[in-house]
Parts: C-alpha cells; structure tokens; sequence
C-alpha cells in the first residue's frame, strides 16, 4: 500500500504528464481490446497450462524429491488462474 505522500504525489506526475501530453494520458487510460487482449489472455493462458504441466511433472516423476516444486508450480497455476479470471470477468467479443 503506498502512503498518502506517496499516493499525493503520483496524483501529481499523473495530472502533469495528462496536462504535457493528453494524447499519450489518452492512450493510458484507454482499456486494452483487440489484439493486445487476445496476446495478453493467450499469455495467462500458457503459463496456466505450463505451470500445469510441469506441476504434474514434478508431482509424478518423483514425488520426494520434487513435491516442492510441483506445489508451487500448481500454485503458479492456480494464481495466474485466478488473475487472469478478474482481468477478463466479462465475455470478450470477437
């Protein structure tokens, strides 16, 4: 959490580059669509799978050795999982 200093002067640089260059404040505040959407969920989407995968891996190659890591790559997993879920609530069109 930032402080109230801190949060005060980020509300400052935030109004001094809008008032600078409205354009690229413009560009900043505008939702992704589109293709950089579709990239960012096809992102969430493989680490999901390869967290997945190597969690499965680890867990059943050998478990002893490699529990550990086949849990947090499951965590990974269910993590992403759940980011990538609060990103992309609504339905994408296209």
């Amino acid at each position: 959490m930032l402080s109230e200093r801190e949060r005060r002067t980020l509300r400052e640089i935030e109004e001094r580059l809008a008032e600078e260059d409205q354009r690229f404040a413009e560009v900043m505040n505008r939702p992704l669509t589109g293709r950089a959407s579709r990239w960012l969920r096809y992102g969430y989407d493989a680490t999901i799978v390869l967290a997945g995968l190597l969690a499965v891996t680890c867990l059943a190659v050998t478990p002893g050795r490699t529990a550990g890591a086949g849990v947090v790559a499951a965590l990974l997993a269910v993590g992403v999982f759940i980011l990538r879920r609060r990103r992309f609530s609504q339905p994408a069109s296209g």
